[in-house]
């Protein structure tokens, strides 16, 4: 009885978020789909980490099935870093080196997930933890994925400051400041796992990122559809 109540804890708050990220796409679909490519794709990405997350509450699986929702579930974790560090850049208006950055980013995302998958150096196995969730056991290159959660945060909140500081229009300002106080939670919870994990604690913080990172989408493709709503009204008379 009280593995099922952990389970349903659990469980619960790893459907809302799924409810609300359908929500989400249901109403603001024109800008994931056709007006903001990289927020699509973010979008994409939060969603089937969201749905690997709920897969990995219970572990009652075969050791194939296991693995391979972990290794799916750290694919995405991978796949919303990426997501988060191309959103910034557009929103902060980097231009420097632009398309060679996004070209090494790209390649170091397809090492990243052909090491994952076909490789054990990084993920070495899969284990229960408490009983009702699955957690990794870390192979000897772990770090490689640390380095990059930990440095892609970094790297893209670096970009929005940058963005807040430098952006050549009020709007575009406001744009990252909003990205930034958004990812604020999912990003702190994030550095804060892996590094509690690298010190040997047991925790695993899926459950609220989900959830945070449903209402930073939220707040992302609000703020996409007013932005849009601006310039239109700039350009027309009496507005």
């Amino acid at each position: 009885m009280a593995l099922l109540d952990s389970l349903e804890m659990l469980i619960i708050p790893s459907l809302l978020a799924i409810a609300i990220k359908i929500g989400i796409f249901v109403r603001y679909h024109q800008s994931l789909s056709r007006e903001n490519l990289d927020l699509g794709l973010f979008f994409v990405a939060v969603f089937f980490l969201n749905v690997f997350e709920m897969l990995s509450i219970q572990t009652d699986y075969g050791a194939g099935s296991s693995m391979l929702i972990l290794l799916a579930y750290y694919c995405c974790v991978v796949f919303t870093v990426h997501g988060f560090i191309n959103i910034a850049m557009t929103y902060s208006q980097f231009d420097w080196q632009a398309s060679r950055i996004r070209l090494g980013l790209n390649l170091l995302l397809a090492a990243l997930i052909v090491g994952l998958i076909f490789g054990r150096g990084i993920i070495a196995g899969v284990e229960p933890m408490k009983s009702y969730t699955l957690t990794r056991v870390a192979g000897d290159h772990y770090w490689i994925f640390s380095s990059y959660l930990i440095g892609g945060v970094l790297l893209a909140g670096g970009l929005l400051i940058r963005g807040m500081l430098r952006a050549d229009s009020n709007l575009a300002r406001q744009k990252c400041l909003v990205v930034m106080l958004s990812a604020a939670a999912p990003s702190l919870t994030a550095v804060a796992v892996v590094v509690l994990m690298a010190l040997g604690y047991q925790v695993n913080g899926a459950i609220y990122m989900s959830l945070t990172l449903s209402i930073m989408l939220g707040l992302l493709v609000f703020a996409e559809e007013k932005t849009r709503l601006f310039r239109l009204l700039t350009i027309m008379p009496y507005t």
